[in-house]
């Protein structure tokens, strides 16, 4: 598993967990795309991907990743934006 796999693997548990059904078949068909897709898809879902990584999008949604740092969901959303745009770079 890569990176982003794991990361967006965590981000859709995260989601799910919170009730966030829209958002979770969002990120899985973001990740497909980005992982499997031809080049022009893979660089559509990383910019999509990446605009969401925001705290006023999924920052703002109710969601939450185990641990004590109280930054720790928007830490994840800042290394999914930078893994994802540094998949599209390879």
């Amino acid at each position: 598993m890569s990176e982003v796999d794991a990361l967006l693997a965590e981000l859709i548990v995260a989601l799910s967990n919170g009730g966030h059904v829209a958002e979770v078949a969002k990120v899985e068909r973001w990740k497909h795309d980005l992982l499997k897709g031809p080049a022009t898809e893979r660089v559509a879902a990383a910019e999509a991907i990446s605009a969401h990584c925001h705290v006023k999008v999924w920052g703002d949604l109710n969601f939450e990743i185990p641990g004590s740092d109280p930054n720790r969901e928007l830490i994840l959303l800042a290394k999914i934006k930078a893994a994802v745009l540094a998949e599209v770079k390879t």
